[in-house]
């Protein structure tokens, strides 16, 4: 909102606050304006009753209408719809390429918009309608039994990135809360860089783990040498040393490592944020 309001309105904005799942209240210029869906409108007593039935042929054709309510009535209603990242199917399938097949969908949007979205992604492992606190314990229960990264940009995704044992982000499309709670941000806007984060932590470890065993075999061997006498004390302290460069060496390789990349490539269009895990998830808002 700042990038395109000027101070001025801003300086006209008395208060907010967010309703999780639902929408915003605000104070403005001394109006109370409600932005929304249906669910908020009927908290606060807004008649919507004669838009109704619009509202549900939009939501069937895969829309998001929001009402906005001005002083206790309704003064407009805003029509959304999802557009597919194009970089956002070749993502969840050169996951599926890594060997990463149980990817799972979170988000806040209605049954029928997340079954549509996940049969353009390939994910049949859909949980919609989905609150913060609800995303949070799906995820929680996931991450019991498996190692989980997620993915998220907005604020309902915040909860359950904070169960999770890795949590990413694009800084082109996260919110502030988000940056905060995400052990990754990248800064490409560009999906695939979330793959070629895991790939790459991948050989790291992997790498990791060689050059650990390669110094546990290397202090066996030779203190076993130094234990039966083979050896002087100033020369098994020099190897020793050695086995420390030797570390230093081995892991300086991991600076070079570059990523797998599968060649997929699928022009699809639909939406912005979503979550991973090995388990992968992917998270909407």
């Amino acid at each position: 909102m700042k990038k395109y309001g000027d101070k001025e309105s801003f300086q006209k904005l008395e208060s907010s606050f967010y309703i999780p799942s639902k929408g915003v209240f605000a104070e403005y210029n001394g109006q109370k304006v409600l932005i929304g869906n249906d669910e908020i409108m009927r908290d606060y007593n807004i008649d919507i009753s004669l838009y109704l039935d619009k509202y549900e042929i939009l939501k069937n054709n895969f829309y998001t209408p929001i009402f906005v309510a001005i002083n206790g009535k309704l003064s407009a209603i805003i029509i959304l719809k999802d557009v597919l990242r194009n970089d956002s199917y070749n993502t969840i399938q050169t996951f599926k390429g890594y060997g990463i097949n149980n990817i799972t969908l979170l988000t806040g949007d209605k049954h029928e918009n997340a079954i549509h979205i996940g049969e353009q992604l390939g994910i049949n492992r859909i949980y919609s309608e989905c609150s913060l606190q609800e995303k949070s314990d799906i995820v929680r229960k996931i991450s019991r039994r498996n190692t989980v990264l997620m993915m998220g940009d907005g604020i309902n995704d915040v909860m359950a990135m904070r169960e999770v044992d890795v949590s990413v982000c694009l800084t082109n499309t996260a919110c502030d809360r988000v940056f905060m709670h995400s052990d990754c941000i990248i800064l490409d806007d560009n999906l695939m860089r979330v793959c070629e984060f895991v790939s790459l932590s991948k050989k790291s470890y992997n790498a990791i783990q060689n050059t650990i065993t390669f110094s546990r075999l290397y202090n066996l061997i030779l203190g076993g040498f130094a234990f039966f006498g083979y050896f002087d004390a100033f020369t098994a302290k020099s190897l020793n040393t050695l086995n420390s460069l030797y570390v230093l060496l081995l892991n300086k390789r991991i600076e070079y490592f570059i990523p797998d990349r599968l060649h997929i490539q699928k022009d699809i269009s639909s939406n912005q944020g979503y979550y991973l895990q090995n388990q992968f998830t992917i998270g909407r808002g």
